[in-house]
């Protein structure tokens, strides 16, 4: 899929996700920020990407992020209830994202999650490596945490006290 078309298909998406932004703000920085891209966004449909400015090539990257991130959102929203919804928002945001890759590289953070490896959380093999974290325990729930003091309400069943961690 050519960058044109992607952005034909990224920017109606990009545009209700941005006006989501704005709506969740109200008013302030985040949403003028959010009004300011869906006006850009606008403004580069119909316009051939060979003739992109600097900015108008920023506006698409975020407009091809935007957009995958609104049928992200969608999926979720949508989970089993309708399949053939599912497959359809599945395959835009695919033909999405390959065109974002193939035009515009990883995020920063795409970039640094492929640095990362994964750590199995729970289970024995864990719980030294916990009780060295955590100095502090709910006796109701067994939560540990490091961001709580002895005699806290635990937020997590609403109901412990937290305690001194063994």
């Amino acid at each position: 899929m050519y960058l044109g078309t992607a952005l034909k298909l990224a920017i109606p998406f990009a545009i209700l996700d941005r006006e989501a932004m704005a709506d969740a703000h109200t008013s302030g920085p985040d949403a003028d920020a959010a009004h300011k891209a869906c006006v850009d966004m606008r403004a580069i449909r119909g316009v051939k990407p060979s003739t992109f400015t600097a900015e108008q090539r920023e506006t698409a990257r975020m407009s091809l992020l935007w957009g995958e991130q609104y049928l992200a959102g969608f999926m979720d929203a949508t989970g089993e209830s309708d399949k053939a919804e599912l497959y359809l928002a599945k395959k835009q945001r695919q033909q999405i994202r390959s065109v974002r890759f193939e035009h515009f590289g990883n995020t920063v953070g795409e970039a640094a999650m492929k640095g990362c490896s994964e750590m199995p959380v729970g289970g024995r093999h864990n719980d030294k490596f916990f009780s060295m974290l955590s100095h502090v325990v709910c006796p109701v729930c067994k939560t540990r945490t490091n961001g709580a003091s002895a005699g806290d309400l635990c937020r997590a069943c609403k109901t412990g006290i937290f305690e001194h961690a063994q």
